[in-house]
């Protein structure tokens, strides 16, 4: 399968090509008997034409691809995690004159949480976590708060769980219309991406068995479907490493 740039580089130059056939006709039409030159101009327009259709064909594949380039729809951008994003707008010749745009508080003020989640961004929208498992959709442009989903504010609650590396969560994964978030409990919470409502929940472990998830899930296509990867975090409680792939769609455990 090739490349977009490289499709769209091949039909351009297919378009100049027809043009510089069209020239040469119309050259070779001087000097012809009517009927012969009426044949070559009718071929030469019907070229200008299929010529034109390319080369704006692949001007409007071009825009299409630079416009669906500026989401950030993993973590750590893409799948290979290469964390960057080949865009411009943004250069050393105006990086300092960059300000604060707005600024969104989670509301979390506990001394023991950790805000260490990497946003991700799909069409406009902020999807961000915050150290309590509560998940916020914002305007990317404006700040504002679009929905939120509810995580675990209740300090008797988050006790209970045995978080090896702080009360932290990495971020979550969108897929397929959702937004996936892992949970300090062991569960793997799919959301509506457009309003914040579980469209499913699934639990992979026991948070008794000191085991958490705060990692970041991953969003992939393999074997001809949608699934969700997440992993278990407890290292320093010597627990046995998991990772886990959920079908996306009907959330049952891929094997």
């Amino acid at each position: 399968m090739k490349e977009t740039g490289a499709l769209d580089s091949h039909r351009t130059n297919s378009a100049s090509s027809i043009l510089e056939f069209l020239a040469r006709n119309v050259r070779s039409a001087v000097g012809q008997r009517p009927a012969a030159r009426s044949i070559v101009l009718i071929a030469a327009v019907a070229a200008l034409c299929f010529g034109v259709a390319l080369y704006y064909g692949a001007s409007r594949t071009s825009a299409e691809r630079e416009h669906g380039n500026h989401d950030w729809p993993n973590h750590g951008k893409d799948l290979a995690n290469t964390r960057f994003q080949n865009l411009d707008q943004i250069n050393p010749s105006n990086v300092n004159k960059l300000q604060v745009a707005w600024v969104f508080h989670t509301g979390v003020l506990d001394p023991l949480s950790e805000l260490e989640a990497s946003p991700i961004e799909v069409d406009g929208r902020l999807f961000i976590t915050d150290g309590h498992d509560d998940v916020f959709a914002l305007n990317a442009a404006t700040g504002k708060q679009l929905w939120k989903f509810d995580g675990f504010n209740d300090e008797a609650q988050l006790a209970k769980f045995f978080l090896c590396c702080g009360r932290n969560n990495h971020g979550v994964a969108f897929g397929d219309g959702k937004v996936f978030v892992g949970r300090f409990d062991d569960s793997v919470v799919a959301l509506n991406a457009e309003t914040g409502k579980v469209a499913w929940k699934s639990t992979v472990a026991d948070f008794h068995d000191r085991v958490a998830i705060n990692s970041a899930p991953q969003f992939v296509e393999a074997g001809g479907r949608e699934l969700v990867v997440i992993s278990l975090s407890g290292g320093e409680f010597e627990i046995r490493g998991q990772v886990f792939a959920l079908v996306a769609l009907l959330h049952d455990a891929a094997e």
